[in-house]
């Protein structure tokens, strides 16, 4: 099985790709750096699976903040 970590997740083109990725097999690592609201919301609209969805809080901008969805990636689906 393979893996995305997708950035922006609760965003438009974010949750757009998260829904692609999802329904095509891929576990999915979602960051995201507001919009808690729109993140459950897409957690809804996938059936409420998070065997293949896992969002994951994360700054960008500081330093180690892509490191988190790499850790996350790696413990919970095996690779990144």
């Amino acid at each position: 099985m393979k893996t995305a970590i997708i950035t922006g997740a609760s965003g438009g083109i974010g949750s757009a790709l998260v829904k692609k990725f999802v329904g095509e097999g891929y576990f999915v690592v979602g960051g995201y750096n507001g919009g808690k609201d729109r993140v459950d919301t897409l957690i809804r609209e996938l059936g409420g699976c998070k065997d293949f969805f896992m969002p994951v809080f994360s700054d960008l901008s500081e330093k180690g903040g892509a490191d988190e969805l790499f850790s996350v990636a790696t413990e919970n689906f095996g690779h990144a």
